[in-house]
């Protein structure tokens, strides 16, 4: 395009591709003229596809945010092909927290819908920038390294002049591994968390190759380990950290509880080395977790985002990007929300582990995201470990040995380690070695400042010195609404329209910028996520670019969550943005004024290990009457059949003792289903050949919210009931179950039976099992 503003965008991950989309959609034809190089030979960034994997993240991993949020203003999910090529359901069924595959499936069709192709260059990668002046006018020279789609021809270095670049290449560029003591050394198995390995490959007896390089000089078959045995250790307490220990406990889980591996394999002790606790919590949260000052039993459940980031919560007046660095009575005020949310200080998980103490409480809170990690805590299938890691070697025996230090700097150690995980993070340096020496000089960069590497104006997106330059979606843990912001900011600078920033404004977010780095160097007290207020940044960076936020039908323009849809410009396809909105109206009025949302709660809630007392009143004298005490356990598997998303193997033991007997050993097996799309929850039977495979269906689960008349324990909860025939007997179910928090106390069963040859009634009270 003659006289167009050329822009070469480095990446096309989620940040390039709405930086190009942005600037030649929400400007007049032949404004800009962008182009993307991306080094890989496909789209997506971390973002993995279905078939191959290739990505920083699990494939089947579901986002820690809601589709609501993980989403740009004007392409709705519900547009998007989600079929999926393994043989799942593909009837058009959007999950709220999509898999990692389907969120590549999404940029590939927000690739397709708005960008001409010829302006993506694959196999490109930028090895070197310049700035130069040409005719008068400052620019860059890019100059990439091109690789054949067949790998045949080698490569080719090429260069081209660009009036404006934008680093688009990904803060979360690769792998941070730290230089541990003993690392060379190490005689066991190393993977970093976005690299998890499978379980599946561990087989008795077998000998495996070293885990995908850590360091460029380690040859990935110069060590083998035999690693049906030993310890398995993850080390680092954010989010990645806590989901790998999750990913593994139940990929062990599942290999010990499913019909064709259970029993086959050996149970690995998995440690989690934490050097701080952290609230855990799912991905569902209830939006009303107090009434009148005290737990709410029988609460609705929103995704987190939706919950967290709720317009109606924002302080009247202008909106400001709150400071990640947080005095003791903001990070009190955050961390009593968590506490009600978690149900309390998490003092009933492991030992006290990760409990939230009056110091910790002082703090800025850390939280992971993980649906089935408290529940590996109670069950003591993953237990955690308060320290730092010092350093890694071999122990007597010549396996793995790990050295860390607890909080009294008194240093411990674990032997016998057959897979290290380390959960270190990402490094964001790759993604700036193209940049010139003077330039990441002016923007006073700190190589050693993995949070905070570049100090940048405007939400992390320029700076003043640098007008030339922008940066979209570089900081931890970028945003897609952000995202997109920052694009559209970068395309009204260099389109010469107006934003409300001022000089003054620029100076006080470089102060702040300087000052949040000091802050990360002396250990101060910075939040988790560095930009972490993303109501903040929504609302000022609309408010400079003069775009409002669209009300939710139904709703007022103050109510709702903070969504990319509900700040639009003129390049938007507002009917695209139309079917989020509504979706998002559907699910709020589904979970506040019906029973949608309640059944994986409830579900996740139930995973882990349970007392149980069951009393069974029989009015035939062929079939006793006598009380039940045992154990109980929902142990999580792969669903076997594909229809499903989440399973259980449900198993208890005890003594039943009749009203007019001896005592004797009792046990009885269920499966428990979950499906997404209905959000229902089913049980059924197990064959009683091997007490694992499903045999025919037992009764579904349909939650409403009651008032539990004569209940001692219950004045008002969540009840499922079900009345169905089984053979010739009718059965009449009704779980009870009250909420504290996103916990579960204690659930009640009972059972009505009639039938020609039975009459009985059968009322269980499970309590959480919170030490062995």
């Amino acid at each position: 395009m003659p006289g167009a503003k050329t822009v070469a965008i480095v990446g096309a991950g989620p940040s390039g591709l709405v930086t190009a989309k942005t600037l030649l959609r929400s400007h007049p034809s032949g404004t800009f003229a962008p182009v993307i190089f991306e080094k890989a030979d496909r789209l997506g960034g971390l973002w993995p596809d279905e078939r191959h994997g290739r990505g920083l993240v699990q494939p089947n991993m579901p986002t820690n945010l809601s589709r609501f949020l993980v989403s740009f203003s004007d392409l709705a999910w519900e547009s998007v092909d989600l079929r999926s090529a393994s043989g799942h359901r593909s009837d058009g069924f959007v999950p709220v927290f999509p898999k990692a595959w389907q969120v590549n499936r999404y940029l590939l069709e927000y690739s397709k819908r708005y960008l001409p192709q010829d302006l993506i260059r694959l196999n490109s990668r930028v090895v070197r920038t310049k700035r130069e002046v040409s005719e008068g006018r400052q620019g860059w020279l890019v100059e990439w390294e091109h690789t054949s789609a067949d790998g045949k021809r080698g490569r080719t270095t090429r260069s081209e002049r660009f009036d404006f670049l934008v680093v688009a290449s990904g803060f979360f560029s690769a792998p941070f591994v730290p230089d541990l003591p003993g690392l060379k050394d190490f005689p066991a198995l190393i993977s970093h968390s976005s690299r998890v390995v499978d379980l599946d490959c561990f087989g008795a007896g077998q000998r495996h190759p070293h885990a995908p390089n850590l360091k460029e000089d380690t040859a990935p078959d110069e060590r083998k380990v035999v690693v049906d045995q030993g310890k398995i250790v993850v080390v680092g307490g954010s989010l990645s950290g806590a989901e790998a220990a999750t990913i593994l406990a139940r990929q062990q889980s599942s290999a010990l509880y499913s019909p064709s591996t259970a029993t086959a394999r050996p149970r690995r002790h998995i440690l989690h080395v934490t050097s701080r606790a952290f609230w855990a919590l799912p991905s569902l949260l209830p939006a009303d977790p107090l009434v009148d000052g005290e737990s709410n039993p029988a609460p609705t459940f929103l995704p987190l985002d939706v919950c967290m980031y709720d317009v109606a919560k924002l302080a009247p007046g202008p909106v400001q990007i709150a400071s990640a660095i947080l005095n003791k009575d903001t990070s009190r005020t955050f961390n009593a929300y968590f506490q009600t949310l978690a149900g309390g200080d998490q003092s009933d998980l492991a030992d006290g582990q990760l409990r939230i103490n009056r110091n910790d409480a002082e703090r800025p809170p850390y939280v992971t995201i993980s649906d089935g990690y408290s529940a590996f805590l109670l069950a003591r299938d993953v237990e955690p470990v308060r320290g730092s890691l010092r350093s890694i070697g071999r122990d007597k025996a010549g396996n793995g040995r790990i050295v860390y230090a607890s909080a009294d700097a008194k240093e411990h150690q674990i032997d016998g380690v057959a897979l290290l995980v380390l959960a270190t993070g990402f490094t964001p340096n790759v993604a700036l070695d193209y940049l010139p020496r003077d330039v990441l000089e002016l923007l006073d960069y700190d190589e050693s400042c993995l949070r905070w590497p570049l100090v940048l104006q405007n939400g992390s997106t320029l700076h003043s010195g640098l007008p030339n330059l922008g940066f979209v979606g570089f900081y931890q843990g970028p945003f897609w609404g952000v995202m997109e912001m920052q694009a559209r900011l970068l395309g009204k600078l260099w389109a010469d329209i107006p934003v409300t920033p001022s000089d003054a404004d620029a100076r006080t977010d470089l102060k702040s910028a300087q000052q949040l780095r000091q802050a990360i160097h002396l250990s101060g007290p910075v939040s988790q996520f560095t930009m972490g207020d993303y109501t903040g940044l929504m609302e000022t960076l609309g408010a400079r670019m003069r775009i409002p936020r669209t009300p939710l039908p139904g709703m007022t323009e103050g109510e709702g969550p903070v969504a990319p849809a509900r700040y639009l410009d003129h390049g938007c396809d507002r009917e695209e943005a139309a079917k989020t909105l509504s979706s998002i109206q559907q699910m709020c009025t589904q979970a506040t004024q019906e029973t949608r949302l309640i059944g994986r709660p409830v579900f996740s809630a139930l995973q882990g290990p349970w007392r149980v007392a069951r009393d069974l009143y029989s009015a035939l004298p062929t079939f006793p009457s006598g009380r039940f005490v045992g154990k109980a356990a929902f142990h999580p598997r792969e669903p076997t059949d594909v229809g499903y998303d989440a399973e259980y193997l449900y198993i208890e033991d005890g003594d039943f003792k009749p009203s007019n007997g001896p005592g004797v050993a009792a046990t009885r097996r269920y499966v428990y289903r979950y499906r997404q799309d209905t959000d229902g929850i089913s049980v059924w039977f197990v064959k009683s050949g091997d007490g694992s495979t499903v045999d025919f269906h037992f009764h579904d689960l349909k939650f409403d919210r009651h008032s539990v008349e004569g209940s001692a324990n219950y004045a008002k909860a969540w009840v499922a009931q079900s009345d169905h025939l089984c053979v010739e007997d009718r059965y009449k179910v009704k779980y009870t179950v009250k909420f504290r928090g996103v916990a579960i106390d204690g659930v009640e069963v009972s059972y009505d039976v009639n039938g020609p040859r039975k009459e009985y009634t059968i009322n269980t009270d499970y309590r959480r099992v919170t030490e062995n």
